[in-house]
């Protein structure tokens, strides 16, 4: 059984793994000489709520009080994207009201009339790659006689993301003219782990561990929630059997 987590490489060499973190993965690795297993980990979050006070995009400098809201986590860093999206459609993204002690509206006004900013969405805010690979025969006759493994041997792979958590910003672009992003709350998440299934030599069953809701916040009064989980696939790539 193989155990995969952010802090252990196993069979993998440190150049390989970095040209897989541009991923830039070939359809065969010939000119390395291997071949393996390509397993890419997802954090996801949903069910963002806020319930207490948010007081980021407020006053001179901003422009109260819609903000796009980006994550830091141990596998992400911040983009203007997509992280943690909000439930008002402004400028072309989620938004969260960042400035909820100065601006409120009617319950009504609200996701479901419910009276609180709430998204339920999956949104991805980060990832990591890990690769097993194997080595191919240098010798012909070893060559004529090797099969490709694959992802064939790695059912029942632990795959690992510890120390879990996202820090929360309200992004206002940085610069001279839009200044720098203001941190709003860190959550602390429970260690995932996952086990590869029904591995063949080309993939792995997609696998996701079950959602896990923050054991912590730095700002209790932000009200800021959400759960977490992990998403696995995994591939093969690469081929020694090209190399005949």
């Amino acid at each position: 059984m193989r155990r995969i987590s952010p802090l252990t490489y196993m069979r993998c060499t440190v150049c390989f793994c970095l040209g897989l973190a541009a991923l830039t993965v070939p359809a065969t690795v010939s000119a390395q000489g291997s071949e393996g297993c390509l397993v890419t980990v997802e954090t996801q979050n949903r069910n963002r709520v806020i319930t207490g006070v948010v007081h980021e995009e407020c006053g001179p400098g901003h422009s109260p009080p819609w903000g796009n809201w980006g994550v830091i986590s141990n596998h992400a860093r911040k983009v203007d994207g997509v992280q943690f999206p909000g439930w008002h459609w402004y400028e072309r993204k989620r938004q969260w009201n960042s400035c909820t002690d100065e601006y409120t509206a009617p319950r009504f006004f609200y996701p479901r009339g419910s009276g609180r900013q709430e998204s339920m969405s999956v949104a991805k805010h980060g990832s990591y790659l890990r690769f097993f690979t194997d080595t191919c025969p240098n010798s012909i006759s070893e060559r004529e006689s090797y099969v490709d493994k694959g992802c064939s041997q790695d059912s029942n792979s632990v795959v690992e993301s510890r120390g879990n958590y996202m820090d929360l910003y309200e992004l206002d672009g940085g610069g001279i003219f839009f200044g720098k992003d203001d941190f709003v709350t860190k959550l602390r998440f429970p260690n995932a782990s996952a086990t590869l299934r029904n591995c063949t030599v080309d993939k792995c069953d997609t696998v996701t561990t079950r959602w896990e809701r923050q054991r912590s916040s730095s700002r209790p009064a932000t009200g800021v929630r959400a759960e977490f989980r992990i998403k696995v696939t995994a591939v093969s790539v690469g081929s020694c059997e090209s190399m005949n």
